[in-house]
């Protein structure tokens, strides 16, 4: 290899400074050519074998260094790619332009800035001694973990592509956040919504195990377009889910969809607000597994067009039971005699176990339904229901029983069946009712109505106050049909007492047909026409003593008479089978003739006498009045002529 030529002598200037620089250059020149070249000749002369990156070579046509990359020559200073370059200890430079090196991201199918072994180097290699801080304090009892456990602990929507402008679909992105969640190590995971207006066009399906939290029902919006599909769907056997803090609304009214679908046990819902479902909240019988353990709290569910929540099953299914609803208010919308809100706001159909609590349920075609999908057993009827602390308030219909077993009613109110003139809680088949310290007030019929398919009904210290708010005196607090059996009303309070202005007929009025009953220390004072009514015969099995009733002049001292007269006529022959004396007090009025009058007959052993009677002029009226001894029987008749029976009283 030709050396450049070194400067003679006579080209040597005199200026110092211009030989030292000279010489300068040209040893430089030198020890560079003698630290990089192991090898040189022309262009054409570059090695093609034994190639290693980063190789030197001294080209004599360009008259410098050129080196090998991997697939080229390069020459000093030219940009280019290496690879496949291992290194033990961290890269610097020996002089010159810092190196610059370029990695790419890492991606499914391609390791990139640190491979998946590196993650498990790196976890593996954490300080046993750093345990997590917040916010730099490190508190007892804290152990270390993997880096990636303290990334799993919540996944975030935003995460997988979820929009919190309600712009772009977030339908698949909430269902591959939860789906992703999802591992053998924990059953499920938890997915973290944070504050925005959502928009979905299919139901969000939550695996089995997994949590979907919101930031409030006031902060987390979800919008669903598809009118036709859920919102939440919650089935299958993995179970144990949680969901919060979500306001969920449809676009517009749906007439088919539910805001949530659980059939799946051991779920918690709770500070959700529901809005324009078809029905809001369904819990549904499985086929395959029981359906228990559900907790739905602190719910506001509003605009719903058929039902408010709905807990349902059938006999073909596995049981649905340990259901709690606490702290709901349901609010059904617009007048429900338009078909708005056509069932009830909370439905309890077939073999259910439902308890209810600390709840207002306003509105709807029925506050409150509970129905039996069959017969009154207990494959086929809800039983053990508890309603407790519960405002059944406006419902068009009232609210219905048709068919429980072991329901209980303790500190309820019941104001509804105005719309419908209905009572405010029927009960048409049941067995086993306690109804404790409720209220029915301002109902549309009755306040209570117990048809002959109530069985078993203890009605005890609550309060029946004016009712019959679409025809005045015409409906009642408590109202017992015939052939309804085994009841009890004791320590009640019934009257026309309240602020509403309703005047209800009877505090207490019972059929003719009742059987096997007791009614004692109510106070029925206040009603419009009596406190009580006893169509029954003295010859059935009852108890009806220390009840405090309107007083009558006629009565004995300190006792109060009891209406009789849907059992009593005039002419017919009664037997008083009591062990004292009977206090019989019969008003008549009409009459026809110049004189009109009625008589009291009593057997006294040899044949019937006259006890009481008088005459009237036609028009006024007169009451005859006497008493009949015990095991006696008596009858009253008229005379004149077109007189008619007013009332009959005893005691």
């Amino acid at each position: 290899m030709p050396f450049p030529k070194a400067p003679f002598q006579s080209e040597i200037q005199t200026a110092a400074s211009l030989v030292t620089s000279v010489w300068q250059q040209w040893l430089d020149r030198v020890q560079g050519i003698l630290n990089s070249v192991t090898g040189s000749g022309k262009t054409a002369d570059r090695p093609t074998q034994d190639l290693y990156v980063g190789m030197p070579f001294f080209d004599t046509d360009l008259n410098q260094p050129v080196y090998w990359n991997g697939s080229s020559w390069i020459t000093s200073g030219t940009s280019g790619t290496v690879t496949s370059v291992t290194a033990t200890a961290p890269v610097v430079s020996s002089g010159g332009n810092a190196p610059v090196i370029s990695m790419a991201q890492s991606s499914a199918s391609a390791n990139g800035y640190l491979s998946s072994t590196d993650w498990s180097t790196f976890n593996g290699k954490l300080d046993p001694s750093i345990k997590p801080s917040y916010r730099g304090t490190t508190y007892t009892g804290s152990v270390t973990r993997p880096v990636t456990d303290m990334f799993g602990d919540y996944l975030s929507v935003i995460d997988f592509g979820a929009d919190p402008t309600g712009v772009a679909d977030s339908t698949t992105a909430f269902n591959t956040a939860l789906s992703s969640s999802i591992s053998s190590g924990n059953n499920g995971g938890r997915v973290f919504v944070p504050p925005g207006k959502y928009t979905i066009s299919n139901q969000i399906v939550i695996p089995g195990g997994c949590s979907l939290v919101g930031s409030g029902r006031g902060n987390t919006w979800i919008t669903q377009t598809n009118l036709n599909a859920d919102i939440f769907s919650l089935t299958g056997t993995a179970a144990n889910n949680f969901v919060s803090g979500f306001y969920l609304t449809y676009a517009s009214q749906s007439t088919i969809a539910d805001g949530i679908y659980i059939s799946t046990p051991n779920v918690i819902v709770e500070d959700l607000y529901v809005f324009n479902a078809n029905r809001s909240i369904v819990v549904d019988g499985n086929a395959s597994f029981d359906v228990t353990g559900v907790f739905i709290s602190r719910c506001y569910i509003i605009n719903f067009k058929t039902i408010g929540i709905l807990v349902g099953n059938v006999p073909s299914r596995r049981g649905v039971g340990d259901i709690y609803i606490d702290g709901i208010e349901a609010w059904a919308g617009v007048p429900q005699d338009t078909g708005w809100a056509t069932s009830g706001v909370i439905n309890l159909n077939g073999p259910v176990n439902v308890r209810v609590s600390n709840s207002d349920l306003i509105a709807g075609a029925y506050s409150l339904i509970i129905q039996s999908s069959g017969g009154l057993d207990t494959n086929n009827a809800p039983q053990f229901c508890t309603f407790t602390n519960v405002y059944f308030d406006s419902g068009y219909y009232g609210s219905i029983i048709n068919g429980a077993i072991y329901s209980t009613f303790t500190g309820c109110w019941f104001s509804n069946g105005r719309g419908a003139g209905q009572a405010g809680l029927i009960i048409n088949s049941a067995n086993a009712t306690l109804i404790e310290g409720v209220i029915c007030f301002n109902c549309g019929s009755h306040g209570l109505q117990l048809n002959s398919g109530a069985t078993m009904t203890a009605i005890t210290g609550g309060a029946f106050n004016n009712n019959s708010s679409v025809a005045s005196n015409t409906y009642h607090g408590i109202f017992v049909a015939s052939n309804t059996y085994n009841f009890s009303i004791v320590g009640c309070t019934a009257s026309n007492s309240g602020p509403s202005g309703n005047v209800q007929a009877y505090g207490v009025y019972i059929q003719n047909g009742a059987q096997n009953f007791t009614v004692t220390g109510n106070c029925l004072h206040g009603n419009g026409v009596s406190g009580l009514f006893d169509g029954t015969p003295n010859s059935a099995v009852k108890t009806v003593v220390g009840n405090t009733l309107p007083s009558n002049a006629n009565a004995p001292t300190g006792q109060y008479l009891l209406n009789v007269s849907g059992s009593r006529s005039i002419g017919a022959i009664y037997t008083n089978s009591k062990l004292s004396p009977l206090y019989v007090s019969a008003d008549l009025g009409g009459g026809s003739g110049a004189t009109a009058g009625g008589w009291l007959y009593v057997n006294n052993g040899s044949g019937y006498v006259q006890v009481a009677g008088c005459g009237f002029p036609p028009g006024t009226g007169t009451t005859v009045a006497g008493f009949v001894p015990p095991g006696a029987t008596y009858y009253v008749s008229t005379f004149g002529g077109g007189v008619v029976l007013a009332s009959w009283s005893e005691c």
